[in-house]
């Protein structure tokens, strides 16, 4: 085997290895045990993948993997099987309700976009454009709903590296006020945008324990989201979320 040219970082990978094989967790001694590395190494490289979030001391002492490595492993749009259960539920979506659908994720504290589906309306929605990658988590409906139902550190994260809203949704300029808008739309279970003569919907889709995997949005003309058509999206939106939460494994 090639000698590793950072052996620290070598070091770092094999602890989290390590840690990754004891779920329940495990205590620094017995990490330095495993590693053969001097406690205060141990504890060193420890507290360096404490800090950045790929690990976690946990109250007795023990410790565990950290929030961050899930964020990085969610499936990317490379890993959606073309002819697999999550595109042909999204593929039915965007036939019974006849609109625009996109399925985005959030990696590393940024949105991401998995899958655009067009809707064949005579008149629609460039979903393409308005659901871009491009555009700021804040201004769009999927990533609200990312926001809302991520972890308080993945929150953080997309703070540091988008900010906060401010003109680009209701003038939030708090992490105060930040908070309180993601927790209404925790409490609804959805996110609702009109933008110009566009209206747009997403809700969350969860693994089936309950962590977030995505947001599952639809974009469609203004005029078409009455309340008897919105009902009738709603409905569906939720349903593909559930059916989605069925296939989708870690």
């Amino acid at each position: 085997m090639a000698k590793c040219p950072v052996e620290a970082l070598n070091k770092g990978l094999k602890l989290l290895e390590v840690i990754a094989r004891h779920p329940e967790g495990i205590s620094l001694t017995e990490l330095a045990e495993q590693m053969v590395l001097k406690v205060t190494t141990t504890h060193n490289l420890l507290k360096t993948l404490a800090i950045c979030g790929y690990a976690v001391k946990m109250d007795d002492g023990r410790y565990r993997l950290g929030w961050k490595l899930p964020s990085l492993v969610r499936p990317g749009a490379a890993e959606l099987d073309p002819e697999g259960p999550v595109v042909s539920a999204m593929r039915e979506l965007a036939r019974v309700i006849n609109e625009s659908i996109v399925l985005t994720s959030l990696v590393g504290g940024v949105r991401q976009v998995l899958l655009r589906i067009q809707g064949d309306q005579l008149v629609g929605i460039n979903v393409e454009a308005l659901d871009s990658s491009n555009r700021r988590i804040w201004q769009v409906v999927t990533g609200r709903i990312l926001a809302a139902f991520c972890s308080k550190e993945e929150l953080a994260e997309i703070v540091n590296i988008s900010g906060l809203p401010g003109q680009c949704w209701n003038n939030i300029d708090t992490v105060e006020a930040l908070e309180k808008q993601l927790a209404i739309l925790r409490q609804e279970g959805l996110a609702e945008n009109i933008e110009r003569e566009a209206a747009s919907v997403a809700m969350p889709v969860t693994f089936e324990s309950g962590e977030l995997f995505g947001a599952l949005g639809a974009h469609l003309p203004k005029y078409r989201y009455d309340s008897e058509n919105r009902e009738r999206i709603l409905k569906n939106l939720a349903a593909c979320c559930q059916t989605l939460s069925l296939h989708l494994t870690k």
